[in-house]
């Protein structure tokens, strides 16, 4: 349970589908991560008790056995390494409960940045057409699934990610746990793991920009491989001192709602939640139009800024003129939190109830 976009979703979903008509019951590989005290009580959890890579081989059948023994109606699993072990454990033949498989980013664009690609998406096309049903969070993932991965068309849903705005407004309240938010200085915040994907470079590279005209800071909240690489890039600009990295926060919103601007660098994306929930709390957003989920989300010049995946001229210059035009910046936001009501989880919860319906009696 690890603290991403995924994983959250999850916990939406155990804590809102109806409990008159389902009784969910979580399995995990290993029982650890930022999000495991958020499970709610009521809900069965059971550990595969994944240790080494080599458990690829066992897990399907631990999976198969439980599976068995629990009876459910129907599993969905989520991001890819469950989905991999989940069509698998319907291989074994221990079982022929319906499997749902929920891709939670833009495949090929994910794979490629993985150790092992080619073999992954070898896999991924030979399987993943196994499962019943395949959730997509955005269109363009969606089409990609079908004409990357020879996933059926009519095996391919739509499931746009939802927010809980009552708990996005209530965490957004209180106090950060770090107060960066003293002095004159502005402060722009991003969130997301430290990844190639999440394009951090980029985004350091046009603050250093941005600082030669403006008095801001930088917040990246979150934790991941690529840390030394991007403390190295703002040591070599001169800007290791307006730069913050305080790694994975429980409160994330805490921060956003308290800062002047939010940007997402991301090279590629699924539909990323963090958008609706910096939406929710009335920041204005600088994005880029990467594959895929921003152009989904966001007008550009409306309620966000788009603009192009790696251009670091363009990003600087997006946010100096968002810094310099604050009536603009507030106006995005405020068209940016009425358009939020799209994306509710009550309407995430609904749309997954009517697939899982088709699967129980």
């Amino acid at each position: 349970m690890n603290g991403g976009g995924a994983e959250r979703v999850m916990l939406l979903l155990l804590a809102g589908l109806d409990p008159s008509k389902y009784q969910p019951v979580l399995v995990l590989f290993e029982k650890k991560g930022a999000y495991l005290e958020e499970i709610p009580a009521d809900i069965q959890v059971h550990c595969l008790e994944k240790k080494t890579k080599l458990d690829v081989l066992r897990l399907p059948f631990r999976l198969a056995r439980l599976i068995r023994q629990e009876r459910p109606s129907v599993v969905l699993s989520f991001l890819w390494y469950a989905n991999l072990i989940s069509v698998l454990s319907s291989c074994v033949r221990l079982h022929s409960v319906p499997i749902i498989i929920s891709v939670h980013n833009f495949l090929s664009a994910s794979l490629t940045i993985q150790k092992y690609s080619e073999i992954k998406r070898f896999i991924t096309r030979r399987l993943f057409s196994r499962a019943n049903e395949v959730i997509s969070v955005s269109r363009a993932a969606s089409h990609d699934l079908a004409s990357g991965f020879n996933i059926p068309k009519h095996k391919v849903s739509v499931i746009y990610n939802g927010i809980d705005k009552a708990h996005i407004a209530r965490r957004s309240g209180e106090r950060p746990e770090q107060n960066y938010f003293d002095g004159e200085a502005v402060v722009i915040v991003a969130v997301g793991r430290l990844s190639k994907q999440k394009g951090f470079d980029v985004l350091i590279r046009a603050f250093a920009e941005v600082r030669k005209k403006h008095m801001v800071k930088l917040l990246i909240l979150g934790e991941g491989a690529e840390r030394s690489r991007l403390e190295s890039i703002a040591v070599e600009l001169g800007v290791s001192g307006y730069v913050n990295m305080p790694g994975f926060v429980s409160n994330p919103y805490a921060y956003i709602k308290r800062s002047s601007l939010y940007v997402m660098s991301s090279n590629f994306e699924g539909f990323p939640v963090v958008l609706l929930e910096v939406m929710a709390c009335g920041v204005p957003i600088i994005s880029t139009a990467c594959t895929s989920g921003p152009e989904e989300i966001l007008e550009n010049g409306v309620t966000g800024i788009l603009v192009n995946v790696g251009n670091v001229g363009e990003l600087s210059g997006s946010i100096c003129n968002l810094l310099g035009d604050p009536v603009k910046a507030e106006q995005l936001a405020l068209n940016a939190k009425r358009k939020v009501d799209d994306w509710t989880i009550e309407k995430m919860v609904e749309n997954h109830e009517r697939l899982i319906s088709k699967y129980c009696a």
